[in-house]
């Protein structure tokens, strides 16, 4: 099967998708029916993502908002002040990244007017296909590129209005030119994009450094030099972020002395925290739709996540371990997260499955 012809079942089933979901919306349990035109709003931390406005203004205590929290760190490590980005509300902010921020201005995204964004995100999605369908038909049969394109995740993020789908862009064109060997300025460029989405992918920027390391690419001295340079801008951009989440979500802000032995309970928590990223994470929709989605798709991921951990030779295999544990250990395990190397872990799921293929049934090496 060609790949035109893959791409284009691919969009057709995207499309008469859309067109289902337009007229015969999903329901969620605590946000009512949620179709692609849908506005929204708590499910995306829309506020969030366009206080991005307040980024280098004034705030009440008279200091820029996003300087607001240096200043307070400064305090807690010279003034022993404990109250890091907790003492007046109204002077703090915390700010994920820019982009889906800025995209939500310039495309006027309110509840009257959604059709702008939700048909770039539709555009979006199909742009991944179009790149992942391309890297796949060189490494496995037609036959599992073509099951790819119908796997719900990443299917279901062209009709959810969240900053994910940017993130994912930028490392499906990150990915399409290491696989391709593309030693250019557009590598550099994909990763701004990438940690302009999402500060997750600040964890990303580990994958090239792998790649770097194996010399499976190789940049120039400039390119090196604005790769670092990204690094630490992103570093100082983010610590506010960061900072604030792991407080906020890994438990380290109730450590106790009891807390500190490395035990049992705690690797069943990490186990637990992995297979929620993975997609088996309890659905707060309790629609059985989605469940089953979700579901479906982590069979192949934790597939992929098994065979990463056998596999750790390969730079991508390695980032796809680090990319799932730093989440698991500092951060919320969201099933969203899980989006970015999607395409990989759904990779190692076929290379598995064709190993036992050819070592159990058909007797022969792989």
């Amino acid at each position: 099967m060609s790949i035109f012809n893959i791409i284009f079942v691919g969009i057709l089933y995207r499309s008469i998708i859309l067109i289902i979901l337009i007229f015969f919306p999903l329901y969620h349990e605590i946000y009512g029916y949620v179709s692609p035109l849908s506005y929204y709003n708590s499910l995306s931390d829309l506020q969030l993502h366009k206080d991005i406005i307040y980024l280098f203004k004034i705030n009440e205590c008279g200091n820029i908002y996003f300087l607001q929290f240096y200043k307070d760190l400064f305090s807690l490590i010279f003034n022993f002040d404990n109250n890091l980005f907790l003492s007046n509300d109204n002077c703090s902010k915390v700010f994920p990244g820019p982009f889906f921020g800025i995209i939500l201005l310039i495309t006027n995204y309110n509840e009257n007017n959604v059709f702008i964004l939700a048909g770039f995100i539709f555009i979006i999605e199909i742009v991944n296909l179009i790149i992942w369908v391309n890297i796949f038909k060189k490494k496995i049969n037609d036959l599992y590129v073509l099951f790819y394109v119908f796997l719900p995740i990443p299917l279901c993020f062209a009709f959810m209005h969240i900053p994910d789908i940017f993130a994912f862009t930028a490392f499906s064109l990150l990915s399409f030119l290491i696989y391709n060997k593309y030693n250019n300025f557009l590598i550099i460029v994909a990763l701004f994009l990438g940690i302009l989405s999402h500060p997750l992918f600040f964890i990303v920027f580990f994958y090239l450094i792998f790649e770097l390391k194996e010399k499976k690419i190789y940049l120039s001295k400039l390119q090196i030099y604005l790769f670092c340079i990204l690094i630490f801008i992103s570093a100082i951009y983010y610590l506010q972020y960061f900072t604030v989440d792991i407080l906020k979500n890994s438990g380290l802000n109730n450590i106790t002395d009891k807390d500190n032995n490395f035990n049992f309970f705690f690797i069943i928590t990490l186990l637990k925290k992995i297979l929620y990223i993975l997609g088996y994470q309890e659905s707060l929709s309790n629609n059985y739709f989605i469940i089953i989605a979700k579901y479906f798709s982590g069979i192949f991921y934790l597939i992929g996540f098994i065979y990463a951990l056998f596999n750790l030779r390969h730079a991508a295999n390695k980032m796809i371990i680090f990319y799932i544990l730093c989440i698991a250990l500092f951060f919320a395990p969201n099933w969203r997260y899980i989006l970015i190397i999607s395409p990989l872990l759904y990779l190692n799921a076929i290379f598995f499955i064709n190993f036992i293929y050819h070592k159990f049934f058909l007797r022969t090496e792989y």
